[in-house]
C-alpha cells in the first residue's frame, strides 16, 4: 500500500502541469490585489440590503463569511442548504424562498463552482417569474474546498481552478440586472443597484482564491 501511494503522489502535480499548459490555470486569479479583495466581499453589501430579508447560502468555503456578514432577523429567515453536503443547490432553494416570501427580498450567496452546476439553468426561471431575488456570486475561479486543500499540502492548485466566468454578463444577456464587482468603485455601484432594484439582481463578486476568509 505504501509503495502504491508513493508511486501515485506525483500524478496530481503532473496533471496540474498539463492543465496549466492548456491554459486552464494561468497562475493569476480573476481578482488580484489587497484593495480589491478587501472591498469585494459580502459584508460590503450588507448595509445596502434591506434588514428584513431571507438569506439562502449555498455550500462552500465562503459560507461562514456569508453567515457572519449577512445577518437575518429571525431563525426562519435563514435557509440552510447544506443538509446533503452538496454544492449547487442554492439558487433552487432561493427561488422557492422568494416565491414563499414575496414581500421581502431573498438574498442568495453562492460560489462560482456551485453556481455553474445548476444556477445558470435556473436563471431562466428567475427572469421569467421576476422574483425579488438578489444573487451574490463569490467568483474566485476555483472549487474553493479543493483549492485550500492543495495549498495546505504544498501542492499547486491547478486542478481546482475552473477558469474565469463573467456571470454578470451572462445574467445581463438573459435580461437580469447585473454588475461585476472588482474594486471599491464597482462595489459602490452595486450598493446603489441594490438600493432600488427593478426585479432580480445578480452581483458577481470577483475574488482572489488565495485570500478567501474561512
Amino acid at each position: 500500500m505504501t509503495r502504491d501511494l508513493v508511486a501515485f503522489t506525483p500524478w496530481p502535480h503532473h496533471l496540474a502541469a498539463r492543465y496549466r499548459a492548456r491554459g486552464y490555470w494561468t497562475g493569476r486569479p480573476l481578482c488580484h490585489g489587497a484593495e480589491a479583495q478587501a472591498k469585494a466581499r459580502p459584508d460590503g453589501l450588507h448595509q445596502a440590503l434591506p434588514e428584513d430579508r431571507v438569506l439562502v447560502a449555498d455550500l462552500g468555503r465562503f459560507v461562514t463569511t456569508a453567515w457572519r456578514n449577512l445577518p437575518v432577523l429571525a431563525p426562519n429567515d435563514l435557509v440552510f442548504t447544506s443538509h446533503f453536503g452538496s454544492i449547487g443547490v442554492g439558487l433552487g432553494h432561493a427561488i422557492g424562498a422568494a416565491a414563499a416570501a414575496p414581500g421581502r427580498p431573498t438574498v442568495m450567496v453562492a460560489g462560482d463552482g456551485g453556481f455553474l452546476l445548476s444556477g445558470l439553468s435556473e436563471l431562466a426561471s428567475v427572469r421569467r417569474e421576476s422574483l425579488p431575488l438578489v444573487m451574490i456570486i463569490c467568483n474566485d475561479g476555483s472549487y474553493g474546498a479543493e483549492h485550500v486543500q492543495f495549498r495546505n499540502r504544498g501542492m499547486e492548485p491547478g486542478l481546482s481552478m475552473i477558469g474565469g466566468h463573467d456571470f454578470a454578463a451572462i445574467a445581463a444577456a438573459m435580461g437580469i440586472e447585473a454588475l461585476r464587482v472588482t474594486d471599491a468603485d464597482s462595489l459602490e455601484q452595486a450598493a446603489a443597484l441594490l438600493a432600488a432594484p427593478q426585479g432580480p439582481v445578480l452581483i458577481d463578486l470577483c475574488l482572489d482564491p488565495e485570500r478567501i476568509e474561512m
